[in-house]
This record gives C-alpha cells, structure tokens and sequence, in this order.
C-alpha cells in the first residue's frame, strides 16, 4: 500500500480529476485503487476553496512504483529546501524501536538531499524533561505520538499559545479560529473551521504526520449490532449502547 498525502483539488471536481492527480504522483501507468482516507477543506481564501486529500493506493509492483517515484522526488525535494538548514537534531526515545527506525530512515533519506541529521536518542524522562521545557534548543524536531480525542478541538492545546502549545506555535488566527469553532454547537457549522485550521497547520509544515496506529476489533458471535454503534479511532466503539449480547 502506498500513501500519498496533501493533494489539492478544487471543490468542484470530478472522481476521474481525483484518480489523475493520484496517477501523477505515482507517474506510472499501471492501474491502480484507492481508499481516501482523510478529505480536508482549504478555506483560507473564499474564493478558492479547495478539498485536499489523502489516500492509499494499491498497485501492482509497488516497490518499483516508489523507487521510481522517490528517484524523481529527490530532486524536487533538493529545489524544495534549497537555502534552508543543512544541519538538524531529531531528539527520540532510545527505548522505542519504532521511533529509532523512524529517525534512521528520516537521517538516510535526508542525507541524499544534502541534510545532515545528528540523532538524540534519550531516555523517557530526559524526553520528557526537554518536551516539557518550551525554551530547550537542544533539538530541532521530535517524534513522538499523541492521542486526544475524537472531538477537533481537543487538539487545540497542542497549537495554541492559550493551551500548552506542545508544537511550540505562535499564530494569532490560529489561536482565534480555536476560540471560534468551540463556540459553535452545530457540527457541520464547525467543520469549515476546523478544517482551515488544519489547512493552515499543513501550510505551516509544524508538524510531519509520519503514520497511525491500525486496530483489528474482534467480536464472537453472541455480540451484535457493530455496525449500527459505529467504528471510530481510539475509542474503537462509537455509542456501546446500540451493541446487542445474544444468550
């Protein structure tokens, strides 16, 4: 499965615009499928809002599709962060193999771009000693994860001067749109909202998604109804009260 992310289309466009935006990321011929798994609305500018997308894509010959893909993409990549840092500290969990694998790969991937990457692997509370300290300039990036919650504005006190501010961001109408949409009740009025708040996160590059934690839910046969009380992330069933427990 590939995934391919912050694909940019117009609001009104059709299926088949989707599936040649898709094809040119993956610049291969070959047909392909795909699942979107995250739609988004751009709707900073009123007058160009746009939907921006991320899926996953099955193809047949998937690793030469990537080493294809990624063979062009590191000259793009080259042009992208031209005049930008050579030098960065990417501070990690040493316990986590997990996030060690990510720092290696990110220091590989980087080096072929002309990106120096020094990897801090710490102990647990030497991470969180550092995460915590909002004037630590030890690293310049961290991996990690967190888990907040299904309802949008529980992420707030991760990007807003008013929270915690976790990703240490400073932008004023970020931190009005927050106010603005947890004080609306409808949720298809929140959801414009939340959405260019997530456009303007994305635009800012304040934070790189690197992957999500997939769940297998498995029930026996006494157990009915999963559907109707809905699957959801994190908290796996939606309303436990539609579940029916068969004799």
């Amino acid at each position: 499965m590939i995934q391919i992310s912050q694909m940019k289309l117009p609001v009104k466009h059709t299926e088949e615009e989707l599936k040649k935006a898709i094809a040119k990321v993956l610049k291969s011929k070959e047909d392909f499928s795909y699942q979107i798994v995250k739609k988004s609305l751009d709707a900073r500018k009123k007058e160009d809002l746009k939907y921006i997308y991320s899926v996953h894509v099955q193809i047949k010959e998937e690793a030469k599709v990537i080493k294809q893909a990624k063979s062009k993409n590191v000259e793009l990549a080259k042009e992208l962060t031209a005049g930008g840092p050579t030098d960065i500290n990417i501070m990690y969990l040493v316990s986590d193999a997990q996030q060690e694998r990510m720092a290696l790969t990110i220091q590989a991937e980087l080096k072929a771009i002309g990106i120096n990457v020094e990897l801090n692997g710490v102990e647990s509370a030497a991470w969180t000693a550092a995460y915590q300290d909002k004037e630590n300039g030890d690293f310049d990036m961290y991996l990690g994860g967190y888990i907040m919650g299904t309802d949008p504005n529980l992420y707030a006190p991760l990007f807003s001067q008013d929270g915690d501010n976790s990703f240490r961001y400073s932008r004023d109408d970020v931190d009005e749109l927050w106010v603005q949409a947890d004080q609306v009740t409808d949720v298809e009025a929140r959801k414009p909202l939340y959405s260019q708040i997530q456009a303007m996160l994305q635009e800012d590059a304040i934070f790189y998604p690197l992957g999500s934690n997939m769940r297998t839910l498995v029930t026996n046969a006494r157990v009915g109804n999963v559907e109707e009380a809905g699957l959801v992330p994190i908290y796996s069933i939606k309303d436990l009260s539609k579940l029916t427990i068969n004799e």
